[in-house]
């Protein structure tokens, strides 16, 4: 049981952030002491003995003003497993599908694909939004992710698959100087931030690759417009 608090500090005028844990005991008892504050985000990971228990956040509006009780109920999950791929079927690897479920619970459920694109977590049933981030790790190549709703609404009632495609594109070019002479071992970065035009949220990608001795550079980005482009010599 993990209690985790960031923020505003009610007894003194700048922000603080407190995290404890416990493993409970025989009994299911667990106790701890925690700093006085509002909105402690509470997560239980039961034992792996026990897989048919979700990995959750029970809340993130738990106030702490006094010694309390707080009872926890671990729900049983159903799977939620898919694959994520770009458009030609290649896995992606090292992303996060994330499930947030929507009020009033708002527990949140998170697990990174594989080598091979997969995912697959335990969460309760409800209504949830989804999001992917983390990272997009291929054998050339590493970039930033986040796309903060790819879809809303989606429901969970018994064990459930979805699979989700990126759209990647090749960018590629050289980089020169004035006189046209390549420029070796120089940064080329590349940032999309906002609305996307495949998922009804926005996102959030960033890429980059060094020159080699020709002052080429080559890199796959997530389908986006009004890209930033930054050079580092």
């Amino acid at each position: 049981v993990i209690a985790i608090a960031d923020g505003p500090d009610p007894n003194f005028p700048g922000s603080s952030r407190y995290n404890v844990r416990d493993i409970t005991d025989a009994n299911g008892n667990y106790s701890f002491k925690v700093l006085e504050h509002s909105d402690y985000r509470v997560v239980v990971e039961p034992p792996a003995s026990r897989s048919d228990l979700i990995h959750t956040e029970v809340t993130s509006t738990l106030d702490v003003f006094s010694d309390m009780t707080f009872d926890i109920v671990v729900e049983s999950g159903y799977t939620i497993s898919g694959y994520v791929r770009d458009q030609h079927g290649q896995p992606l690897y090292g992303v996060d599908a994330n499930f947030r479920e929507q009020a009033p619970n708002g527990r949140y459920s998170s697990n990174r694909t594989d080598v091979n694109g997969y995912y697959e977590d335990l969460i309760a049933s409800g209504l949830y939004d989804v999001s992917l981030g983390g990272a997009i790790i291929l054998p050339s190549m590493s970039a930033g992710l986040n796309i903060y709703s790819v879809e809303q609404d989606f429901v969970v009632s018994g064990d459930t698959s979805r699979d989700f495609v990126l759209t990647l594109h090749q960018v590629s070019g050289t980089v020169t100087d004035s006189n046209g002479v390549p420029v070796p071992d120089t940064v080329v970065i590349a940032i999309a931030d906002g609305p996307d035009p495949n998922f009804p949220g926005s996102s959030r990608y960033n890429v980059r690759d060094i020159t080699d001795a020709n002052g080429n550079y080559s890199f796959k980005v997530l389908e986006h417009s009004d890209y930033r482009v930054v050079v580092e010599p």
